[in-house]
């Protein structure tokens, strides 16, 4: 079967969009709702295990020749059998994973604290990938700062994209509450897009240069 990384945009353009095309403005509503619902229900099948995934991003999603989702690398994974459902992290973390701030929960920057509510968050911050084909989360932030961590702490979260499903950004918005027990469960979040995914068939093109989130 052939995969690639959910997260590679020019992966996308070269497997599903025609070559007629002239100009590509997202994903459709629909097959951006498919994505997000496949994931959705992988992590909540995850969650049922009582495991953290702790590095759930559009780079550690493949996407099959049948717009299939898998989520994949489980290296910084772990178990929450102990410790209240939650996992502290330790100190060398940031380090040892530099480049997973930017979908890290409040929390787990702020105190190294690891839950599924945290693994929300970063779905949060995926599905910004999905509506943007691929972009960097919070692309003009370049390292981690006490500046981005009080930006957060203030409410400031990332703003809707231009072409991006409304409906999507008010799933985001749900995953990033303050508070970890305000945060959507994922299955909560995938019983809301079964009945999205529900009013158009498959045939949906994964890519149109009509019809903008």
């Amino acid at each position: 079967m052939r995969v690639r990384h959910l997260r590679d945009k020019n992966a996308w353009h070269r497997t599903f969009v025609p070559e007629h095309a002239a100009c590509v403005v997202c994903a459709p509503d629909l097959q951006a709702v498919r994505f997000s619902l496949e994931v959705a229900r992988g992590m909540d099948y995850i969650a049922t295990l009582k495991m953290v995934h702790r590095d759930l991003a559009a780079r550690n999603v493949l996407l099959s020749s049948k717009l299939e989702c898998k989520i994949t690398d489980f290296g910084l994974a772990r178990d929450l059998y102990e410790g209240d459902g939650q996992y502290i992290a330790n100190a060398g973390y940031k380090e040892s994973n530099p480049t997973a701030w930017k979908w890290t929960s409040l929390e787990g920057l702020r105190q190294s604290t690891y839950t599924i509510e945290g693994d929300v968050w970063s779905y949060g911050i995926l599905l910004s990938e999905i509506c943007s084909l691929g972009d960097m989360p919070y692309a003009d932030v370049r390292q981690f700062s006490n500046d981005f961590l009080d930006f957060l702490k203030g409410g400031g979260r990332m703003k809707k994209g231009q072409h991006w499903s409304p409906i999507l950004y008010g799933v985001m918005t749900d995953c990033w509450a303050f508070d970890p027990s305000d945060r959507a469960t994922f299955k909560v979040i995938a019983l809301r897009k079964c009945s999205c995914c529900t009013l158009r068939p498959r045939t949906t093109p994964f890519l149109s240069k009509k019809s903008p989130c």
